[in-house]
């Protein structure tokens, strides 16, 4: 029961459904679960709506906009967070393999064994939101470990 509960708070928390790797369309319709990352992020957040960071992201469809390079996603498995961005940047196009974790506030990107923290730039009020939903997830979680 205990591993039940536990497996469904991480689910909910990291925002997983379904099994399949997700293509693009050709569209521009982003794939399945990408969505749902959607907003402005930054590694600082006192960086946060400064148009010239260096440590900015934004996500909007299935577009990834970074300080100097843009990409989309061609591929994601929503199971495992893994995808694959097309990007271009500095004059090049290169691929990026990466895996994307969400949780409250937050959007966890690991890129070649490191892994960047780019916290939401969401407006205070629907920060305080995210943080307070975020916190009620890491509470049911270690009860339901415990338990």
């Amino acid at each position: 029961m205990t591993m039940k509960i536990t497996y469904l708070v991480a689910a909910a928390t990291l925002g997983l459904a379904g099994c399949a790797v997700a293509p693009s369309d050709g569209k521009g319709t982003p794939p399945a679960g990408i969505a749902a990352l959607a907003g402005d992020y930054n590694l600082a957040r006192t960086e946060c709506g400064q148009p010239n960071s260096l440590t900015s992201l934004s996500v909007t469809g299935g577009n990834f906009r970074f300080y100097e390079s843009s990409c989309t996603v061609s591929s994601y498995d929503q199971t495992t967070g893994d995808a694959v961005l097309a990007c271009t940047g500095e004059g090049s196009n290169f691929t990026r393999n990466v895996r994307l974790e969400s949780a409250p506030g937050e959007l966890h990107m690991t890129d070649d064994g490191v892994t960047l923290t780019y916290l939401s730039c969401a407006a205070p009020d629907a920060q305080r939101t995210i943080d307070a939903a975020g916190a009620a997830a890491r509470s049911a979680a270690i009860t339901a470990s415990v338990m």
